[in-house]
């Protein structure tokens, strides 16, 4: 169906400020400073790439290290990088953005990008060859006088393609550029190149109205008020408040202000999140309502009567909703996001779907209520099946017959999966199934689908953790450092953890190390995966969540002798998880 061409630059993403001096490009970079590649344009080549388009991103980048890793990001989320330019210049280096509390700066004055960016070193014909979009940043156009000529060129050459022009502006407050001053160079070129779509975010859309006089009323007519000034065929924005009932989680919905003067909304079809990085909410949003667009042919598109295209409109705007919700559950500057998960989400049949963060944490109140009845969580695996001579369906239902009510699988590949996907088939609905260990991202999706209501990683894994997340699967985390329950932590914002004692030898050792973790973040609940007795499980502090090695001869005794550990270290009346 077409790829998608970004045009723009890359910056890195630095959670400190740097003193480069008054004179000088930035020659060294400490490496604890850098937290991630970023912009709009990358952003949405990356997602557009994880979600299987072809896409393609065009820019300019020095020759160095943090250069060479963002050139493997993008082609490793399947972006054609091909066209990205190598600055080999002594002083050449990246663009910064300075990710401050309260000032977020970006320091560009130095960067290939602006010093290097030539719109003569592009053959826009061939790049352009087979595009079903062409996608720049607002902010691109400020950057130099070459890089809007090399912009404005690309634009003409996908204009007499027939190829829509979207332009992304997603300013906020926090930036050291002034909207005004934006505005003053963007609105001339929006007219002059004909952008067929305008994608903006809310403090960019309020901005714009104040700039030109124009009092904000509500979503729908601010919407409608800016395409009438920028006479775009398509302006969009997404919007997010507060979702009544919950603390920290929003809904999120679009309006699309379309030619015909109407605006089609999703305001009453919200998907309700917990956003913790709101960096991509406006790419992610274009990502998931380009994807959608793409299934239907642009000119097939434009012959369609007037109430198809609003339903496809509004089917696009809330696929955009999705992706943008899923987008803002991790930190990470680029929207990745993969296609399954956004499918999962747009299967449910609700009015408000929920997704991410704030589905996990329906599910694991769930967990909680359960494991606050439990006395042990048995471990079972074809071994045990093999040694009781039974079917894990039969020693399953065995357990619950006895009360257990959650289940752990050890993840061993396909032998896993297959053992969770047996158990979950014949337990009934008051029974949870869950899966431990090394569990990778690539194989979340199985683990999930063959039934896995949570999940426990054997260390801290990133991707498996976002994996579970864009899924609304509780996930835990394990952590054995201060530095691995701050990643959990702040990173991926997992207030459950779980702690190893193996991994710090056992014994003294281990619970010295759960003492001072503990001591670490008061916030933090941790799940201590170790059979022996803990005095920290006495705690508020603490899941009920003791493993249980499956024991005996057969299913009987078995059952037997899990019932009775269960009685024995079942909570205490009145205790806390």
């Amino acid at each position: 169906m077409g790829k998608v061409v970004c045009f723009g630059e890359v910056l890195l993403c630095i959670r400190a400020t740097i003193n480069r001096g008054k004179k000088g490009p930035l020659v060294a970079l400490p490496a604890e400073c850098l937290t991630d590649f970023g912009s709009p344009e990358f952003s949405t080549a990356v997602g557009m790439g994880l979600l299987g388009r072809g896409a393609t991103f065009v820019s300019v980048i020095p020759s160095s290290v943090a250069a060479s890793n963002l050139l493997q990001i993008g082609t490793d989320a399947g972006v054609d990088m091909k066209h990205v330019m190598i600055d080999e210049q002594d002083d050449a280096e990246m663009g910064c953005e300075l990710d401050a509390q309260v000032r977020r700066s970006q320091q560009r004055k130095y960067s290939s990008f602006h010093l290097r960016v030539d719109a003569s070193n592009y053959d826009w014909r061939s790049i352009l060859r087979g595009a079903a979009v062409f996608v720049g940043n607002a902010l691109t156009l400020v950057v130099s006088e070459a890089a809007r000529a090399a912009w404005v060129e690309a634009a003409y050459k996908a204009r007499a393609r027939k190829i829509p022009r979207i332009l992304l502006m997603n300013w906020t407050p926090a930036d050291t550029t002034k909207l005004g001053d934006l505005w003053y160079t963007i609105k001339p070129l929006l007219h002059q190149v004909k952008v067929s779509h305008f994608i903006v975010s809310e403090h960019t859309l309020r901005g714009l109205l104040k700039a030109e006089g124009i009092p904000s009323v509500n979503p729908e007519k601010d919407v409608a008020a800016l395409r009438s000034v920028t006479r775009a065929l398509m302006v969009a924005c997404t919007f997010s408040r507060p979702a009544p009932g919950t603390a920290g989680q929003n809904h999120t919905f679009s309006m699309m202000a379309i030619g015909s003067g109407e605006v089609i909304s999703t305001q009453d079809t919200p998907v309700q999140h917990q956003p913790i990085d709101t960096r991509t909410a406006t790419e992610s949003w274009l990502v998931g309502w380009v994807d959608s667009m793409l299934e239907h042919d642009d000119a097939a598109f434009k012959k369609m009567p007037a109430s198809n295209q609003v339903r496809l409109l509004r089917k696009a705007g809330r696929r955009g909703d999705v992706t943008s919700a899923l987008a803002q559950e991790h930190k990470r500057a680029q929207c990745r996001v993969s296609r399954s998960a956004v499918d999962r989400v747009l299967s449910q049949v609700t009015r408000v779907v929920v997704v991410g963060k704030a589905a996990e944490l329906a599910t694991r109140e769930r967990l909680d209520a359960l494991l606050q009845k439990c006395g042990v969580v048995p471990r079972l695996t074809p071994a045990v099946a093999q040694q009781l001579q039974a079917s894990v369906e039969d020693i399953a239902l065995a357990l619950a017959e006895g009360g257990v009510r959650v289940l752990e699988v050890p993840f061993a590949g396909g032998d896993g999966v297959e053992v969770v996907r047996k158990v979950a088939a014949v337990l009934p609905k008051e029974v949870a199934v869950g899966v431990s260990g090394a569990v990778p991202a690539a194989a979340v999706q199985a683990v999930v689908a063959a039934g896995a209501q949570f999940v426990l990683t054997a260390g801290l894994l990133k991707d498996s953790v976002y994996a579970c997340r864009a899924l609304g699967v509780p996930v835990f985390p394990g952590v054995a450092t201060a530095t691995e329950l701050g990643e959990a932590l702040f990173t991926l914002n997992s207030q459950d953890v779980v702690f190893f004692p193996a991994f710090g030898g056992g014994g003294d050792a281990a619970a010295a190390a759960l003492t001072q973790l503990m001591a670490y973040h008061p916030a933090a609940r941790f799940l201590i995966y170790d059979e022996a007795p803990h005095p920290a499980r006495q705690g508020g502090r603490t899941l009920n969540y003791v493993p249980y090695t499956i024991a005996g001869t057969s299913v009987a005794e078995a059952k037997e002798r899990a019932v009775a550990a269960a009685a024995r270290l079942a909570p205490q009346p009145g205790s806390k998880l």
